[in-house]
């Protein structure tokens, strides 16, 4: 029997898959980017294949890449289980949730699905998911992206709208927001990772070439609201972000836009995760809190 690559390699290949940066993987594997590409042109060699196109520190995967990945994900998921040592977890769920859909609308209702299901314990965990996909050490995750593996089952919850928002003090002020273009003379809080959005939003308006004057990023969308709710600049929001704000008076939006956009929200995990009877009540109990709010 011809002798298998190296489980390194494997992991290295498999989590370069799901990061941006060979820097991440570097990171959670306590390695030098060097040793990690040592790792993946091993498995690379073994094969016979390219299975990265690689860009500086970015990586991509390839067809042949991304045809591995998927054999590989449901035997990498087989072997996790097989040393999964927690006794029954059919009670217990832990759930990768973005800060502001946590607090904007999960929270709220949360309350609803301690009634149903009071024997579940929740823990919810907001660090960021990687691109596309879901974290090892959670159930499920909330996602907001614009694109989901197509290794995980996935179910968009909303679709979701862009537009500026700004406190009632900044309307009337100087300098103006009489249209759009205005942009360029204020700055904008913008959620980090979103700047195509903002692009996009540029392009649907008839101004791609317009940029703000300056631009301060967040990690957390509760906190831009709050700030832009205080005079700090110009937002550009979705709704989850601002409902809340635009209802009590203490933002609003000075252009009228509201540009649909890719990026949505989704409930996303791996197939083998609905094993877990406390996940599949979640989800069924999701989707139907979305159903109603059509």
């Amino acid at each position: 029997m011809r002798r298998l690559p190296s489980m390194g390699a494997i992991e290295a290949f498999v989590m370069a898959a799901q990061r941006p940066t060979l820097r991440e993987v570097s990171d959670e594997l306590n390695l030098s980017p060097s040793a990690v590409s040592r790792r993946i042109k091993a498995l690379e060699s073994y094969l016979g294949q390219d299975l990265f196109d690689r860009t500086g520190n970015e990586v991509h995967l390839t067809d042949d890449g991304a045809e591995l990945l998927k054999r590989l994900t449901p035997a990498l998921e087989s072997i996790g289980n097989a040393f999964t040592t927690a006794p029954d977890r059919s009670n217990t769920l832990k759930l990768g949730v973005p800060s502001f859909f946590c607090s904007q609308w999960l929270l709220p209702r949360l309350a609803d699905f301690n009634t149903r299901y009071p024997d579940i314990a929740i823990t919810l965990d907001s660090s960021p998911q990687p691109p596309a996909g879901v974290r090892d050490d959670v159930d499920g995750a909330i996602l907001f992206t614009d694109q989901v593996s197509e290794l995980l089952y996935n179910r968009r919850l909303r679709r979701e709208f862009t537009y500026i928002v700004g406190a009632p003090s900044m309307v009337g002020g100087t300098p103006p927001l009489q249209d759009p273009s205005d942009i360029r003379h204020h700055k904008l809080l913008l959620l980090r990772g979103t700047d195509r959005l903002l692009t996009k939003w540029c392009a649907a308006l008839g101004i791609p070439n317009i940029r703000p004057a300056s631009i301060i990023y967040f990690d957390n969308g509760h906190l831009m609201m709050e700030a832009a709710a205080n005079g700090m600049g110009l937002a550009f929001a979705i709704d989850l972000h601002s409902a809340t704000h635009i209802n009590s008076g203490r933002l609003v939006r000075p252009f009228g836009e509201r540009i649909p956009t890719e990026f949505n929200f989704f409930f996303a995990c791996k197939h083998s995760a609905f094993e877990n009877r406390a996940l599949k009540r979640f989800h069924d109990w999701i989707l139907r809190q979305f159903e109603q709010n059509l």
